[in-house]
């Protein structure tokens, strides 16, 4: 290559040689099998992250939907708490909401069990029966004609420690953690 045309015309090309006369047959072997490795363990480490991201990211969806609609059961409640104080009547209204306010539950409820933590499931399923139950016989108490006292102020005392309940809930849905461990 002292031909200064030839020279001037592979300027900037270079060339890759994938096997190496002075190179042992044992050693190229292993440095392909080496990148085949590297390769495919990359690719599974990707495709594990990738499958970690996406439940943790349904899981926040989940947490969020749930922890908004408690915080609206407590707004629902505070109404009828107020409306209840200045009025003495309970509109039947209030315990529809409550029952009506579970579009997230009902959506996600099928998805529940990507939260690992079996006690915290359970509180949230049970929340939720709790919430139509008593909204439930609430219902029946304040519709008719005129309930009493005591059983308004029951009304009232049962949908408070559900509002207890459900800040406690929340509080607990906040704290929980996507475990980080394990194989997805």
């Amino acid at each position: 290559m002292n031909d200064p045309d030839l020279q001037e015309l592979c300027k900037g090309v270079y060339t890759l040689q994938a096997i190496s006369p002075t190179q042992p047959l044992w050693q190229l072997l292993l440095q392909v099998g080496l990148g085949a490795v590297s390769a495919i363990g990359g690719g599974y480490a990707a495709v594990i992250a990738r499958l970690r991201l996406e439940k943790k990211q349904e899981i926040e969806y989940i947490k969020t939907g749930i922890i908004d609609e408690l915080h609206e059961f407590c707004t629902i409640i505070d109404k009828m708490v107020e409306t209840q104080s200045t009025t003495n009547i309970i509109p039947p209204t209030y315990f529809n909401d409550l029952t009506a306010n579970r579009e997230a539950f009902d959506r996600n409820r099928e998805r529940l069990f990507l939260i690992d933590d079996a006690p915290l499931r359970k509180a949230i399923v049970s929340f939720y029966k709790k919430i139509e139950t008593e909204a439930a016989k609430a219902r029946d108490t304040v519709g008719t004609l005129a309930p009493g006292a005591n059983e308004t102020a029951a009304v009232i005392r049962t949908f408070n420690a559900i509002k207890t309940e459900a800040q406690t809930l929340e509080n607990q849905i906040r704290a929980y953690k996507f475990k980080t461990l394990g194989f997805i």
